[in-house]
């Protein structure tokens, strides 16, 4: 697998040949590369940074806003009782 990094810090696509290579090798080692991957991955999302910029966009209350036609024609009902 390659360990080679872009210049934003992301693994670049790996191209159709070197796909199939993985898909040829033993199940055993295909789970093996994928978990030492997975405790890579693990590692950034538990960096602080990454913790706290997590935290920020899921934190607070979910507003859902849909334009009056939307919701007129997901309930004609409603539409009788925003007009009297």
């Amino acid at each position: 697998m390659r360990e080679q990094e872009n210049s934003i810090g992301a693994t670049p696509e790996f191209t159709l040949e070197e796909r199939r290579a993985f898909h040829r090798l033993p199940l055993a080692e295909r789970r093996r590369r994928l978990a030492e991957q997975a405790e890579r991955a693990l590692a950034d999302y538990q960096t602080p940074s990454a913790i706290e910029e997590r935290e920020a966009w899921q934190s607070g209350d979910i507003i859902e806003v849909f334009p009056t036609s939307f919701t007129e024609k997901l309930c004609p009902a409603s539409a009788s009782f925003s007009a009297s």
